[in-house]
């Protein structure tokens, strides 16, 4: 058994070594927004700004001094103008920091969580980066970014310092028409997460999902006697010939992601797939890109690999 002073110990030490991780975090995360700011614009919301957005018909809430007479003299119809919405959004973000996270197939490769941190970091930073609020969806924080400067404090709450980890994503009341993201590899049951995707979805909330996966998770190219180990249940399974089992469980995989992208569908929210094999930077476009996008349209454009 170990005891309390060497548990003390240990987490003592594990927090000085994620100190130790946080400037070099921070300067990469820094750099994966950097480069993709360069080839995205700010996102574009209806609102109060003054650049002309669209015009929609007028509705009877509407104030009379909403109603553009020129474009209304060209029909039948009250057509209202309405503009960008130049005010800050918040971006809603919760990342998964249980056990099977914390997984890499090779030394040559970031562990999974070590990605999804970084990740969300770099979309926390080019959130800010464009003058919008960040927040994030866990019962460990509560405050709201509003500056580049609490990226430091964002990544410290983010950051998996202990074992004190939610192992679903919390429902809570948000909102309405808030951006949600939600990063993780949604191993979990997926009964839980559908209910709460639909609560959120309820409310109106545009979501996206990114699952981080390692490449052998993926491809399975584990081949003779392989002992499994499952680290949310803490128990084993050996395999005589592991390369009996690749079809089997690749069909699994399969079939999760195919619920994901259906359920995402359904809801017009977007999903990906990220491989900790590839760059950062293409995850990060996908997913400032899908929050930009119209929710109408994105239950016709389907999950995309990254």
């Amino acid at each position: 058994m170990i005891s309390s002073s060497a548990s003390r110990a240990e987490h003592i030490t594990r927090s000085r070594a994620l100190s130790d991780r946080l400037p070099a975090l921070l300067i990469e995360a820094d750099r994966v927004a950097r480069t993709v700011a360069q080839g995205v614009h700010g996102r574009r919301r209806i609102g109060v700004g003054e650049t002309f957005w669209e015009y929609r018909p007028y509705r009877q809430e509407d104030p009379a001094s909403r109603i553009d007479w020129r474009q209304s003299g060209k029909s039948d119809r009250l057509f209202v103008r309405e503009n960008e919405w130049e005010a800050a959004q918040t971006m809603l973000l919760w990342f998964d920091r249980s056990p099977s996270m914390k997984y890499r197939s090779s030394k040559a490769l970031p562990f999974k969580i070590d990605r999804g941190l970084l990740i969300s970091l770099a979309l926390c930073s080019l959130v800010l980066r464009a003058s919008e609020r960040v927040q994030l969806l866990s019962s460990r924080s509560s405050q709201i970014a509003t500056h580049e400067r609490h990226l430091e404090r964002l990544a410290e709450d983010l950051m998996p310092e202990d074992e004190a980890f939610e192992t679903a994503v919390p429902i809570r009341e948000v909102a309405q028409r808030s951006d949600l993201v939600l990063i993780s590899d949604f191993f979990d049951e997926f009964s839980l997460l559908e209910e709460t995707i639909i609560y959120y979805a309820d409310q109106h909330v545009h979501g996206t999902l990114l699952q981080v996966l390692d490449p052998a998770e993926e491809e399975f190219p584990f081949d003779g006697r392989t002992l499994f180990r499952n680290p949310e249940a803490d128990d084993t399974y050996l395999a005589e010939r592991a390369q009996s089992i690749k079809s089997d469980y690749q069909e699994r995989l399969s079939v999760l992601q195919s619920s994901l992208s259906a359920l995402c569908q359904k809801v017009g929210w977007r999903f990906h797939v990220h491989r900790t094999d590839r760059s950062p930077n293409l995850a990060l476009l996908a997913l400032y890109q899908s929050m930009s996008a119209k929710s109408e349209h994105t239950a016709k454009r389907g999950s995309s690999l990254l």
